[in-house]
């Protein structure tokens, strides 16, 4: 650590997984690698990943972000249980059409932070993990790490960095393949850095941009 140095992170949400192409809320469901479109896409991203000259990388463990780094060049890696993939319980793998026509999905858009997946994890006890998480950023003083995880958790990440109403993470859109870089500096006497965004949701290459959808849950 750094004392007084600003952390820089790059955040990489994974490249399009087979998931993806087939409109499922894939969760922590593996076997889901990356299409053959969305290798192509993480190969993309290594350019911008060497001119950020990251010291250090993390990976959630799920293997469609693990092969987003390896397809990007990143040699090295580690991987954090703390970023991975929100725990969807009975709806991992389903179809994110026939999810929205559930009672329970209104209440994913209006109240998260009041629901439970059936069988999987709560909003809150996701959020809790990240707070934890976050927890180890004044470590981190001088360093320029690429993190890269799920459309969920950096949605939350970025929400409760900006410091907005947790309800509000789901006005965030995060493609595939995207990156977001955020500088982070820790004033004398607080606890908490405070985050100032260079640069949101970009992509590495032209690409048509996706309308957001009304169900924007995990893998979209």
């Amino acid at each position: 650590m750094k004392d007084g140095k600003s952390l820089e992170l790059l955040l990489i949400r994974h490249a399009t997984s087979i998931a993806n192409i087939k409109g499922k809320l894939a969760g922590r469901v593996e076997p889901n690698p990356l299409s053959p479109e969305g290798v192509k896409q993480a190969e993309q991203l290594s350019g911008l990943i060497d001119e950020f000259k990251p010291t250090k990388s993390i990976s959630s463990p799920l293997t469609r972000c693990q092969q987003t780094l390896k397809y990007a060049g990143v040699k090295g890696f580690e991987t954090s249980e703390e970023i991975i993939e929100m725990d969807y319980g009975r709806w991992s793998d389903k179809s994110l059409k026939r999810l929205a026509l559930l009672p329970g999905w209104k209440r994913v858009q209006r109240d998260p932070l009041g629901f439970r997946f059936p069988g999987g994890e709560s909003f809150e006890e996701c959020r809790s993990r990240l707070t934890s998480f976050r927890a180890g950023f004044r470590d981190w003083q001088g360093e320029r790490i690429v993190l890269c995880s799920h459309g969920d958790i950096i949605r939350i990440l970025i929400n409760d960095l900006l410091g907005r109403d947790f309800a509000h993470f789901q006005q965030l859109h995060i493609f595939p393949a995207s990156f977001s870089r955020v500088q982070i500096e820790f004033p004398k006497g607080k606890e908490e850095g405070v985050a100032r965004f260079l640069y949101l949701n970009r992509i590495a290459a032209p690409a048509p941009v996706a309308t957001a959808k009304g169900y924007q849950v995990g893998g979209d």
